[in-house]
């Protein structure tokens, strides 16, 4: 790796020698920072193509897979122990078949409590039968999904974010905006915002020079504008906005249709880490007259979050926001609709997280000119390898006349490997 970014090699220990911590750092504010995050994006999107990328419902499918081998495997031993101790094989079955008749007695119990909508939900969450704590919504079996639906649309989304610790005194902090993809997590673009302005002058260029087409973009209230909206219909894609206070009128547009009639059209159901999730969303024609361009759907989500408090009380928390969007209901039915704004968020979090809380962005003092956004596109870059598994079909070098898509093409083939 060092030999492929061009490190001299030391001449006595025989090895590359990786640049120094000064020298990274007076690099990064003559760096082309737009050129940097374009090679940087583009070289994921060819390492997509040539690996298999896994998303973190995978990764964690992995991680279980490994734990149910382990218990099945420590279960043998005990069966292996138990059978040295001098158990005869009779006795060995009469408890076997004991065990299997438990069993069918709680799935039997879970089912009909189930039919009578009392105390349990069917079995589409992450840890199969729960029981539903008391003050959590209960909602027909027959609107619970998938909570790891994959839309039928692409979601990439939009979100900045600030470098706090390389806020200057009387100044704000450097603003920096990405694009990534919902499922990957794999940044798509990144631009900075000038002191001077904000975030929606920026995305409105970066979009220009995107193809939408098969893609959904999910954005939140602040970037949810008018002109957004016709930008990306004329690049042949289409958007969720998320409707909020700022857009007043529209706000109280979507607010006055009749929600109480609207029936819930898709729901999920999720229980892991002492916490119980329902999601649920309603989906109505979009109101006549808003000053967005040809909108579809409005949509009401709710999310309803059940955990324990330091007191071991358990609590309820509600959350409900409004969205538009441009897909009609063949191109985006309500579950998808429901997986789309979830994938956002989600993928919002995760990115975050890995950048203050793996990389401490937040905590770094760099402040040199340029230094904020060298380390937003190394973290964007580090983001790309944590997801990125074995290789599926290497992409074809040969096939650009480019030689800095060719690099990058190989590059991404080495690093599959």
């Amino acid at each position: 790796m060092l030999k492929a970014l061009g490190c001299p090699l030391h001449k006595r220990a025989g090895v590359y020698v990786a640049p120094s911590e000064k020298t990274i750092r007076r690099l990064a504010g003559p760096v082309d920072h737009d050129l940097a995050d374009d090679l940087l994006c583009g070289w994921a999107g060819e390492l997509a193509a040539g690996c298999e990328v896994l998303s973190p419902a995978q990764l964690q499918e992995r991680r279980r897979g490994k734990a149910r081998k382990a218990k099945a495997r420590a279960r043998k031993a005990a069966r292996r122990e138990r059978a040295a101790r001098g158990r005869s094989g009779k006795q060995a079955r009469k408890a076997a078949k004991r065990e299997r008749k438990a069993a069918a007695a709680a799935i039997a119990a879970s089912a009909a409590a189930v039919a009578g909508g009392r105390a349990k939900l069917p079995a589409g969450s992450a840890s199969g039968r729960v029981p539903v704590p008391a003050g959590h919504p209960v909602l027909p079996a027959a609107a619970y999904g998938d909570p790891r639906l994959v839309p039928a649309l692409r979601g990439p989304g939009a979100d900045g974010k600030a470098s706090r610790g390389a806020r200057v005194k009387g100044q704000e902090a450097p603003q920096h905006l990405g694009f990534f993809w919902h499922g990957t997590r794999l940044s798509a673009a990144q631009r900075a915002v000038d002191r001077k302005t904000n975030e929606t002058t920026v995305i409105g260029p970066v979009i220009d020079g995107m193809d939408l087409t098969g893609v959904c973009l999910t954005v939140d209230a602040l970037h949810s504008l008018a002109d957004l909206g016709k930008r990306v219909l004329a690049r042949g894609g289409h958007v969720i906005f998320v409707i909020k206070g700022n857009q007043p009128r529209t706000y109280q547009a979507l607010n006055d249709i009749a929600w109480e009639q609207v029936p819930v059209t898709a729901a999920t159901f999720e229980a892991d880490r002492g916490r119980v999730e329902t999601r649920s969303i309603q989906v109505a024609a979009a109101p006549a007259g808003l000053k967005y361009p040809a909108m579809e759907q409005a949509a009401l989500i709710e999310r309803y979050t059940t955990f324990k408090d330091s007191k071991g009380k358990a609590v309820t928390r509600s959350e409900t926001v409004l969205i538009l969007t441009t897909a009609s209901p063949e191109q985006a039915p309500p579950a998808d609709l429901l997986a789309l704004n979830r994938g956002h968020w989600a993928a919002t979090e995760a990115t975050r997280y890995i950048r203050d809380a793996d990389l401490k962005e937040d905590s770094s003092r760099a402040r040199a000119p340029g230094a904020a956004r060298f380390m937003a596109t190394a973290g964007n870059a580090s983001t790309c390898s944590a997801y990125t598994a074995s290789p599926t079909s290497p992409p074809n070098a040969a096939a650009s006349t480019d030689p800095t898509a060719r690099s990058s093409a190989e590059w991404a083939s080495q690093q599959a490997k």
